[in-house]
């Protein structure tokens, strides 16, 4: 068994792509208008430090999968500089899974894990 912590909103979605599949809501707009700047920030961002999940050798190795962090440090580092305050205003928890197994990216920074391997969940309250 493995930790994998997560920022979710409460459809279960990631910030980078909260609002596939769901109807738009005022909420969700501000979500999506977040998801934009943590693209700019981050993935859009040549001098960024963080790596997209396929150019840390997961996106094509797991289809499907669903993304976090190893630790709880990882991932207030990963959502730094006001980041996560900001998610967590915007209706974003913080979720640790406890899952069957867990894909390392290169970086050890991020991980993948499937749904269906989901063993309990629980909200971290910072």
């Amino acid at each position: 068994m493995k930790e994998v912590y997560r920022l979710e909103n409460s459809n279960h979605r990631g910030p980078y792509r909260p609002c596939e599949d769901v109807p738009h809501t005022l909420d969700m707009i501000k979500q999506e208008m977040f998801a934009d700047k943590l693209y700019r920030a981050h993935c859009g961002n040549p001098n960024s430090d963080h790596v997209c999940a396929s150019g840390d050798g997961l996106g094509f190795r797991c289809p499907k999968a669903v993304y976090g962090c190893p630790t709880l440090i990882q991932l207030q580092q990963w959502f730094k500089g006001g980041l996560l305050e900001e998610a967590l205003t915007l209706g974003y928890q913080i979720k640790r899974y406890i899952v069957k197994d867990r894909i390392m990216g290169n970086s050890g920074n991020q991980c993948a894990y499937y749904v269906e391997d989901i063993l309990s969940e629980e909200v971290i309250e910072l």
